[in-house]
């Protein structure tokens, strides 16, 4: 026991072990999708299942793999599946191998009716629309609709002053 009296029962044990910022989505037909961080920040991985529960033993498939360097080649973060129109998308963060704290948010584009089976393009760094935003550390971003119009979020390091997020 810890100081906060934790223990382990069928109740709090992980969903799926050993993946960091994990997100879950469900298509119109009841199948769900997963995917995470992994430990290594090397790849993106995806999951399937019919049910919900079923993500946690499903087996996993590598959908992309980092560069050897330059863009997209270190801390390959945080990845989001969408399914927008009539292609996937996976949005995530990531660094360069010779400068793994460059960290940006870029995209990835499948136009097959099953993500796990279609190739990916990669369709590369997401575009400012100002002059202020992706000039700095920015991840964890993710996109949605509202009322008919498109939104993307992140978190970022200002590029000026005393650089906060």
């Amino acid at each position: 026991m810890n100081q906060f009296n934790y223990k382990k029962t069928p109740e709090n044990v992980p969903f799926i072990s050993n993946r960091a910022d994990p997100y879950v989505t469900r298509r119109d037909d009841g199948t769900y999708y997963f995917t995470a961080s992994v430990p290594e920040y090397d790849r993106i991985i995806l999951r399937k299942s019919d049910s919900l529960m079923g993500l946690r033993d499903a087996p996993e498939k590598t959908v992309w793999k980092k560069h050897e360097s330059g863009e997209m080649s270190a801390h390959i973060w945080a990845p989001e599946l969408h399914r927008i129109g009539d292609a996937w998308y996976l949005y995530f963060a990531a660094g360069a191998a010779e400068n793994v704290w460059a960290i940006r948010p870029y995209v990835l584009e499948c136009r097959a009716e099953d993500p796990m089976e279609g190739p990916w393009r990669e369709l590369g760094m997401m575009e400012a629309a100002d002059e202020f935003s992706f000039q700095d550390f920015s991840l964890d971003m993710t996109v949605f609709a509202s009322n008919g119009a498109w939104y993307c979020v992140w978190a970022e390091k200002v590029s000026v002053g005393k650089k906060i997020s």
